[in-house]
C-alpha cells in the first residue's frame, strides 16, 4: 500500500485531471480505489493530512477533486468546440485492414524503375519511416452546430415557442329563451298516380302508323282432296269436348294491349313465307292421298 503524503495527492489529482475518473487516477498512481475514496471521505471531515497544492493554492483533497472534474468538463467542451470548427478525422480502412498514402510521384514509375533507383516503397512515410495512412474528413454535424449555438445564444439561436391563449367563452349568465314546440299538422292526402303509360314509344321507339281499335285476322281455308269413295270406311266420330259456358263478361283489351299486339302482327306478316310457294312435302302422295288408317285407329273428318 502506497504512504499517504502530499506528493501522492498531488499525482491523484493531477490523475483525476488527465482521465477524468477517480478510479482511473487511483490505478495511474498506484492506490487502491478504495484508498482513493477513502482519502476523499476523510477530507470532507477536516484532516489536515488531506490538505494538497493546486493550481497554487493549498486546498483539502476532496475540494482539489471537484476543481479537476471542473477542468475536465472544461477540456471536453474544448474538444467539442474544436470538432464543430475543423471537424473529424477518420483513418480509412478496407476490410478491416489500414490503406497508406501512396507516393503520386511514383505511380508513373514500373517496379523495375523503382528498383533501378533504389525505392523500395510506393507509399509516403513520416519522419520516422513509418507509412502514412490515409485519412477521411468529415465536416461538423449540422445539428450539433445548431445546438451549441442554441445553448450559448439563446436569445438569437435557441428554439422560440409562442404560446396564444385565446377564450372564446363568455363570461357570466347566458339566458337561452324557451322554444314553443311546433303544431302537429296533417299531411295532405296523396293522389294515386296512374303507372300505365299510354304507349311504349319511350321504350320501342316512334311507331309511324297508330294501332287499330280491333284486330281482324283473315282465315283462308284449305281444302283437302276427298279421297276415292272406295277407299273411305265408315268410322265413328269422336265426340269433341265442349267447354262450359262462362257467365263472365269480355273484357275490352287496352290501348296498351292493343299497341303490343299490332307491332307483334306486323313482325309476323313480316317474315311470313311468300305466297302460292310450293314446298316439296305438298306434293307428296302419302300427304294428299287418301291414306289407310291404321288397325284399331278412328278417323277423323
Amino acid at each position: 500500500m502506497t504512504k499517504l503524503n502530499p506528493e501522492i495527492l498531488a499525482q491523484f489529482v493531477e490523475a483525476v485531471a488527465d482521465t477524468g475518473s477517480i478510479s482511473n487516477a487511483a490505478r495511474k498512481v498506484g492506490i487502491s480505489v478504495s484508498s482513493a475514496w477513502s482519502w476523499l471521505s476523510q477530507s470532507r471531515q477536516g484532516g489536515d493530512e488531506f490538505d494538497v497544492e493546486y493550481m497554487g493554492e493549498t486546498m483539502p483533497l476532496h475540494e482539489a477533486v471537484k476543481r479537476a472534474q471542473r477542468v475536465v468538463g472544461a477540456t471536453i467542451l474544448d474538444n467539442f468546440q474544436l470538432r464543430l470548427m475543423k471537424g473529424t478525422a477518420e483513418i480509412s480502412r478496407y476490410q478491416g485492414k489500414t490503406t497508406y498514402m501512396r507516393d503520386p510521384k511514383l505511380d508513373l514509375l514500373s517496379d523495375q524503375d523503382l528498383h533501378d533507383l533504389g525505392i523500395t516503397t510506393r507509399y509516403l512515410l513520416d519522419d520516422e519511416g513509418k507509412p502514412i495512412p490515409e485519412v477521411i474528413h468529415h465536416e461538423p454535424s449540422v445539428a450539433a452546430v445548431l445546438a451549441y449555438l442554441a445553448a450559448n445564444y439563446p436569445k438569437t439561436w435557441g428554439n422560440k415557442i409562442e404560446v396564444n391563449q385565446r377564450s372564446t367563452t363568455a363570461s357570466g349568465v347566458q339566458v337561452v329563451p324557451r322554444l314553443r314546440p311546433a303544431l302537429a299538422t296533417e299531411a295532405p292526402a296523396e293522389q294515386p298516380i296512374d303507372v300505365e303509360p299510354e304507349d311504349l314509344t319511350d321504350i320501342l321507339g316512334p311507331d309511324e302508323e297508330r294501332a287499330p281499335a280491333l284486330i281482324e285476322f283473315e282465315v283462308t281455308p284449305v281444302s283437302e282432296p276427298e279421297p276415292p269413295a272406295e277407299a273411305v270406311e265408315p268410322v265413328e266420330e269422336a265426340a269433341l269436348p265442349t267447354e262450359p259456358a262462362s257467365d263472365e263478361p269480355m273484357r275490352r283489351l287496352s290501348t296498351l294491349q292493343l299497341d303490343l299486339m299490332a307491332r307483334l302482327a306486323r313482325r309476323s306478316n313480316a317474315i311470313r313465307p311468300a305466297a302460292g310457294r310450293v314446298e316439296a312435302d305438298d306434293i307428296d302422295t302419302r300427304r294428299i292421298g287418301a291414306g289407310t288408317p291404321p288397325k284399331g285407329a278412328t278417323r277423323v273428318v
